[in-house]
């Protein structure tokens, strides 16, 4: 008779490229043989997500759990039964979030539960966590890495520096990553969503970066059917642009079939490193070498010119979003020619930060 497999559970999980980024630490745990839990915030496309990383051949080991975002009895009693029927020995909890931003809820609803019913458990996580004292193993996590970086780091810092510096190599199933090895269906594929305003790229720039763009470029729009909508309007006629909305799958196989991606500060720069696409992604609110590897596929276009970033707010706090209205589509244009020619033979080095160029529109900045 077999003993029944060790069980870790994995905490918490809002965005998929939080999840994709912890994905090297869940891999290296499935690769154990033992079974992982993630636990994820309810969002059917978060759990589609989840099926299109390529966890062979240990997929059968991993389970999903929604865990309840409001306080209906219903939803917490089916978690609980869920809970109960696993017998975890650690239960991680992913470093993912700015300090100032992390959750105490978690932390505290993980060790009622730990004391309840996973007796023989132990809590993990950053030192800076709020309520970290809650935990049994608390870990001095560098937040400035970036955020897969930072979630191997802690994995290290728990089981000892013999493992590797570089997490191991995550890929998309075969029905996303073989769409790497086919020609590229466009030259460039633009993604103007993000989960925030404040991450978002005006809409009403894509017209004058495709007009600055060449017109022999195949190039597609991708995204919600709202904002797609909005940035048609600003197209210039004489150039023909597909637009493309779709499945969480046929999203992610619409940007492997890219030459080259530009891309907000959202999910989609994941998944351009996944997929090894060079990409130009903009940012405003965060400071890039905190989210992303400036080594790899994302060239960020971003600079620190207002006392106010890096804010991470949710709502910008100034009259207008400055760092991101400031970017003009003319540099995009350039960065993404400049992309161009070097995927096309000329070679790059160094860290892949755009910094913007002088701008003479006078701010008028309020206190953050």
């Amino acid at each position: 008779m077999t003993s029944p497999r060790t069980s870790i559970v994995f905490g918490t999980f809002k965005g998929m490229g939080d999840l994709l980024c912890a994905a090297p630490v869940i891999l290296s745990e499935l690769r154990k043989d033992k079974s992982v839990h993630l636990l994820l915030f309810p969002s059917p496309t978060l759990h589609d997500f989840c099926n299109l990383i390529d966890f062979s051949p240990h997929q059968n080991n991993l389970h999903l759990h929604s865990i309840p975002d409001s306080g209906g009895l219903a939803e917490w009693k089916q978690f609980l039964t869920e809970m109960r029927r696993i017998t975890p020995e650690m239960v991680w909890i992913s470093p993912h979030a700015p300090a100032a931003d992390s959750s105490w809820k978690i932390p505290l609803v993980l060790r009622t539960i730990q004391s309840l019913i996973w007796r023989d458990a132990r809590l993990v996580g950053a030192d800076t966590e709020r309520l970290s004292l809650l935990f049994h193993r608390r870990l001095p996590v560098d937040r400035q890495l970036s955020l897969q970086q930072r979630e191997w780091n802690a994995y290290r810092l728990f089981y000892g520096e013999a493992l590797s510096e570089r997490p191991p190599k995550i890929s998309f199933i075969p029905e996303i990553s073989a769409r790497r090895k086919e020609s590229p269906l466009y030259d460039l594929v633009i993604h103007p969503g993000a989960n925030a305003k404040n991450r978002k790229w005006p809409l009403d720039k894509y017209g004058i970066l495709v007009s600055n763009l060449p017109r022999s470029w195949r190039i597609a729009l991708l995204g919600l059917p709202d904002d797609l909508a909005i940035v048609k309007k600003t197209m210039p006629l004489d150039r023909p642009v597909s637009y493309i909305t779709g499945t969480i799958l046929e999203s992610i196989q619409t940007l492997a079939s890219a030459s080259t991606l530009f891309i907000m500060d959202s999910g989609n720069m994941h998944f351009a490193q996944v997929l090894e696409i060079p990409s130009i992604a903009v940012f405003g609110y965060t400071n890039p070498a905190d989210i992303i590897d400036l080594r790899g596929y994302v060239e960020a276009i971003y600079e620190k010119r207002f006392p106010c970033q890096p804010c991470r707010k949710a709502v910008c706090s100034q009259p207008e979003i400055y760092c991101l209205n400031g970017v003009d589509p003319a540099l995009v244009a350039e960065k993404l020619k400049a992309q161009w020619n070097r995927l096309h033979g000329h070679a790059h080095h160094g860290e892949n930060l755009v910094k913007l160029s002088n701008n003479p529109r006078t701010y008028q900045i309020k206190p953050c």
